[in-house]
């Protein structure tokens, strides 16, 4: 495989066709970007909840946005929390299967 430079970009140029992704391959991309877009999903839903809540209570008391940037802090803090929970959760599933395919081809081997 060479690699040529072309206006600042690198392209990957190979002599062999390229491998065609099997269906396990397909498949584990696609849990991949499950995982990223529910962290991503996670953090905005709180964040925005939270600033809503914020928005509404300043409005509604002192109008120094004091109460919005509390909440918005709380927001962030709280969906970075739960994002994190999420990708330990799923973190934990991934490795509980892994070692159950391990033992599967174990058994089958013995």
């Amino acid at each position: 495989m060479r690699a040529t430079r072309c206006k600042s970009t690198w392209f990957s140029v190979s002599n062999s066709p390229e491998k065609k992704k099997s269906g396990r391959e397909w498949v584990d991309s696609v849990n991949q970007l499950k995982v990223l877009s529910q962290f991503g999903f996670v953090v905005f839903a709180n964040v925005a909840v939270c600033g809503f809540i914020g928005y509404w209570l300043d409005r509604w008391t002192f109008h120094n946005r004091i109460l919005f940037i509390i909440s918005l802090f709380f927001g962030i803090l709280s969906g970075l929390v739960n994002g994190i929970r999420e990708l330990l959760k799923e973190v934990r599933l991934l490795e509980e299967a892994e070692k159950k395919k391990k033992e599967r081809q174990k058994n089958d081997s013995a």
